[in-house]
């Protein structure tokens, strides 16, 4: 488990927390919970490095 945090770690990955935590501010500062929500849930699935292709970036799949 500790593994699938400490690898990985590339741009995109810290771009999009630090997206997610920024819309997650904005929202807390014009107090509009749905951004709020949304920017953490953004931020949460980028830090836990899922979502499409999070493990390895490819479809295995037989035709």
């Amino acid at each position: 488990m500790k593994e699938l945090f400490l690898r990985n770690w590339t741009f995109m990955r810290i771009f999009r927390i630090a997206l997610g935590l920024v819309v997650a501010a904005q929202g807390w500062h014009s107090n509009e919970w749905i951004f709020i929500v949304l920017g953490l849930i953004f931020a949460v699935i980028s830090f836990l490095n899922l979502g499409c292709s999070a493990y390895g970036g490819s479809c295995n799949y037989r035709r």
